[in-house]
């Protein structure tokens, strides 16, 4: 019978017979979305036949619902009646040169038949010790992962003008490294709520065309084509949870210890020199791309500005709170937010062709003045009696490394910069740095590699006071110096301009 169902590559635009029948598996589901004027809702299904062939198909409005519980991932169903459309040329080199519009018209039956061996040879999983080599390039990347933890969820303004949701979710491989997840909109409404209402099961997930960024370090997000697919019937999903079984006490003891908030650094490889970029060129690049390694100096563009401003602890956005005050934010909405100052400045970086301008905002604010938020914060209050202003670094004499990223300027011509790590090569043995990732919840963290600032205490009432803890074992490794030339910055949703 299986002579009756054609191939994918099989069914053409200009078929004759219109009565065609494929047997297709259910690849990847994204999540539903509304076009960019707002005029139409579609999702997008990848359509795998027996050889392992692929076919996007694309739902609009009213079928979305109609076929929700009926074009299941992993799924094989008989289609038939599938209208045949030309891909337009722009999107030809992503989806392919035809695509299929399910509707009303187009019959799809289920069939019993289990191709969860076939699907699954098709994924390509990158593990999290090679995720730094995609960091901020255009690459879809798929990953497996346990989560073991979720943040609250939180809205942010982007730069079209528009809010977003986004929620991060923890994961962790079979190393114990873990990585951070950002999803965004439909995702936080449906896997987010997904994966938190199983969180104590630990599921599995698996996800499909994310992209690395160099936010947090190093963390991965999702794109407009991701897909999930959590807790799959797998053999990778099944000897996953066999780990997770064997290895229970040691993944309860890190969500208690949270440690891949506070001391799980990201590796970054030191760039080699063809990956610098002189400083006179850049302008000249930024149809190209955003993010530069600098080779530079660097010094501040004025003795009077502010050093530090009081964020939020969930979003970094500007706070009228008070250090550790517990508040609802205006801009996040996150409840049990917390004051929390954050060291920022404007520097000038210079290297033998030219300079720029550039913002220096969390930790490698900390690492430029080579002191916390916290005491840059209690150094420059008044009534406060401190030296600080005296002893914290102004330059950086030296040629260091600087990632800056290029972000247009809202309303006018022009880009900003934003450093986001700062890398002294000199100072580290071997080819790779470790950059710690800030944390924004409401657990106690450092924010420096180097220096422990304040801890914000468990908060019985809306006030609480400012109360300092000694450094832990992993602190006082840090306190030692070994990466005090790093720093590493949370920026991307919080620009200067929002900042203040």
């Amino acid at each position: 019978m299986d002579t009756k169902y054609k191939l994918i590559p099989e069914i053409s635009v200009t078929e004759k017979d219109k009565n065609w029948t494929a047997k297709v598996i259910v690849s990847e589901k994204t999540s539903a979305r509304t076009s960019q004027n707002g005029s139409i809702r579609y999702q997008n299904l990848i359509l795998m036949d027996p050889q392992k062939n692929k076919i996007q198909a694309t739902l609009f409005d009213n079928h979305i619902t109609a076929f929700e519980d009926l074009l299941l991932l992993s799924k094989t169903y008989l289609i038939s009646n599938a209208t045949i459309k030309l891909t337009k040329p722009e999107y030809v080199a992503s989806v392919g040169p035809i695509h299929w519009v399910i509707t009303g018209k187009t019959r799809v039956i289920e069939i019993q038949e289990d191709n969860n061996a076939l699907l699954s040879s098709t994924y390509n999983f990158t593990p999290f010790d090679k995720l730094k080599e995609y960091m901020d390039v255009d690459a879809d990347i798929s990953i497996i992962g346990v989560a073991i933890d979720i943040k609250p969820k939180r809205l942010i303004k982007v730069r079209s003008g528009s809010q977003s949701y986004v929620q991060d979710v923890v994961l962790v491989d079979q190393s114990f490294d873990t990585i951070l997840l950002t999803l965004w909109d439909a995702f936080v409404e449906k896997e987010c709520v997904y994966i938190s209402q199983h969180l104590s099961k630990k599921p599995i997930v698996i996800a499909k065309h994310l992209k690395v960024s160099s936010f947090h370090g190093l963390s991965l997000s999702t794109k407009g084509n991701s897909s999930f697919f959590i807790d799959a019937p797998f053999a990778q999903v099944t000897e996953l949870k066999s780990w997770v079984d064997e290895n229970i006490e040691n993944l309860n003891q890190l969500i208690v210890e949270k440690s891949y908030f506070v001391a799980s650094p990201a590796k970054v490889p030191i760039p080699n020199d063809n990956m610098i970029t002189d400083i006179k060129n850049i302008s000249g690049l930024h149809h190209m791309q955003t993010y530069f390694w600098v080779k530079a100096k660097a010094n501040l563009q004025k003795q009077e500005q502010a050093y530090w401003y009081m964020s939020c602890s969930n979003c970094n956005k500007l706070s009228g709170a008070d250090v550790n005050e517990v508040f609802e934010c205006v801009f996040c909405k996150c409840k049990q937010a917390y004051g929390a100052p954050r060291a920022r400045a404007t520097v000038q970086l210079q290297d033998a062709t030219s300079s720029l301008l550039a913002t220096v905002i969390g930790p490698p604010a900390e690492t430029f003045f080579k002191c916390s938020a916290y005491d840059l914060m209690k150094g420059t209050t008044k009534n406060e009696n401190s030296d600080i202003v005296e002893t914290m670094r102004t330059s950086i004499e030296e040629d260091v490394l600087f990632y800056v990223k290029a972000v247009p300027k809202d309303k006018q011509e022009g880009y900003k910069y934003d450093v986001i790590f700062i890398i002294n090569p000199s100072e580290i043995p071997g080819k790779t740095v470790y950059i710690e990732s800030e944390e924004k919840t409401t657990t106690p963290h450092s924010e420096s590699s180097d220096l422990v600032p304040y801890a914000p205490v468990t908060p019985t009432s809306k006030r609480v006071l400012f109360r300092e803890h000694s450094a832990s074992s992993s602190s006082k490794k840090k306190q030692s110096g070994k990466h005090d030339n790093i720093g590493q910055s949370t920026s991307d949703e919080a620009t200067v301009e929002e900042s203040y």
